[in-house]
């Protein structure tokens, strides 16, 4: 997920800095908006996920 949320900022200033065909507008447009879904994924999925269970020989109630 970090390496994802650098990788926003290398790809705006690629847009910004540099001239582009319409090819190269297409390609960098599909990884930043894969760059955005899939960082939002991870969010998510780092954000529900549930905590680990004791084990067997750990757990105080036994």
């Amino acid at each position: 997920m970090l390496v994802l949320n650098g990788l926003s900022p290398l790809l705006a200033w690629v847009v910004q800095n540099r001239p582009l065909n319409v090819v190269g507008t297409l390609v960098l447009t599909c990884f930043a908006i894969g760059n955005a879904v899939l960082g939002t994924w991870l969010a998510w999925r780092l954000l529900r996920d549930e905590p680990a269970r004791p084990a067997a020989g750990n757990d105080p109630a036994s």
